[in-house]
């Protein structure tokens, strides 16, 4: 995968994902590297905006591993102390190529015990198209989530205790 090729290559202390897809507005970077200098967490993240063939707000929202569980609310633009990064094995090659890594390197994250920090600003921005990863990945939904289930036994055995109270 060729995130783990530029992580492993890297020597900066914070890393930051941006696909083709993507932009950032001018204050990303600086507000995201001062919410983590700010705060023990292991990435910074921020709302973000879709445009293109849709329009919109994402659905960021503050720190709450129970609600990975739930399904992914945390894009892959953050901003990630590499050394926890390095923590965990970097990304994932899943079993499907729907672009889940980064909802898998997160549900790693809370594992660990670690936590992100939101900013609630919009700062990123998503290209929507209609091959955009986001429209497609709906068939493969529900394996995915199982997928996920069985790599994160402790997160989603909370969702499920949560689901029986």
């Amino acid at each position: 995968m060729a995130r783990n090729s530029g992580i492993a290559w890297s020597r900066e202390p914070y890393l930051f994902m941006l696909d083709a897809d993507n932009r950032l507005r001018p204050p990303a970077l600086s507000r995201l590297m001062e919410a983590l200098q700010h705060s023990r967490a292991a990435f910074a993240y921020s709302q973000l905006r879709l445009f293109g063939e849709e329009d919109g707000i994402g659905i960021a929202d503050v720190w709450q591993p129970a609600q990975l569980a739930l399904g992914n609310y945390i894009d892959a633009m953050a901003l990630i102390r590499r050394e926890r990064l390095l923590e965990t094995g970097g990304y994932a090659v899943l079993a499907e190529d729907v672009s889940w890594e980064d909802y898998d390197l997160w549900c790693r994250l809370a594992e660990l015990g670690y936590e992100g920090v939101f900013v609630p600003e919009l700062l990123s921005e998503y290209r929507v198209h209609d091959d955009s990863r986001n429209r497609t990945v709906s068939p493969h939904y529900h394996a995915m989530m199982a997928e996920m289930a069985l790599r994160h036994p402790r997160l989603f055995k909370r969702r499920d205790k949560a689901a029986d109270d």
